[in-house]
């Protein structure tokens, strides 16, 4: 039972019917940043000051989702009191490390604040041509393209058009654009 607790890629903790954590896998140490040794049989609110297993063993309530906040991560818990013969023996929490999915949002927040924001002509298409999406600026200098394209094949909306050219040739396009002040200026497809 113990390698299974350890194989498993989230946090187990758990206490008995004194607080005393009992059962803790390498996961939820981690999570906390302590070693088994040093928590051990020691009060889980010595180890976790915000844990919520003692209320939910003596409220006999589970709790789903909250979080839990230590060492700069974040944690999406869920706590149930632990039974045998239908008298309370403890309880147990299973901790969710959610702090990169919180850090990958914040970055794609931020990406999408640069794309729509910026004053380049930006437009996505996936590996089958297909537009999935196009920036303010893309859809301000093309009076004909809306965002409406989105979802269509660019062999659809410009089967001569560059991007289409990239996609059947599958080489690195360079084409000059303008010359300004004798200085070429070029874009890449």
């Amino acid at each position: 039972m113990n390698q299974v607790l350890e194989s498993l890629p989230i946090g187990i903790v758990v206490i008995d019917i004194d607080q005393n954590i009992i059962t803790i896998n390498q996961y939820a140490l981690r999570f906390i940043g302590c070693n088994k040794k040093d928590v051990k049989g020691k009060k889980i609110n010595e180890v976790i000051p915000s844990s919520q297993l003692p209320h939910v063993m003596l409220s006999n309530l589970k709790k789903y989702g909250s979080t839990l906040h230590i060492n700069n991560r974040v944690g999406l818990v869920n706590s149930s009191p632990l039974f045998i013969n239908d008298k309370i023996i403890g309880a147990v929490s299973v901790i969710q490390d959610v702090s990169d999915i919180i850090g990958m949002k914040e970055i794609n927040e931020k990406f999408t604040k640069i794309l729509e924001n910026s004053q380049d002509m930006i437009c996505f298409v996936d590996e089958n041509g297909i537009i999935n999406y196009l920036n303010p600026a893309y859809i301000k200098n093309f009076s004909k393209v809306s965002s409406d394209v989105i979802g269509k094949s660019i062999f659809d909306i410009a089967p001569n058009g560059l991007r289409a050219k990239v996609f059947k040739e599958k080489t690195l396009l360079k084409d000059v654009i303008h010359k300004k002040n004798g200085i070429k200026c070029y874009k890449y497809y």
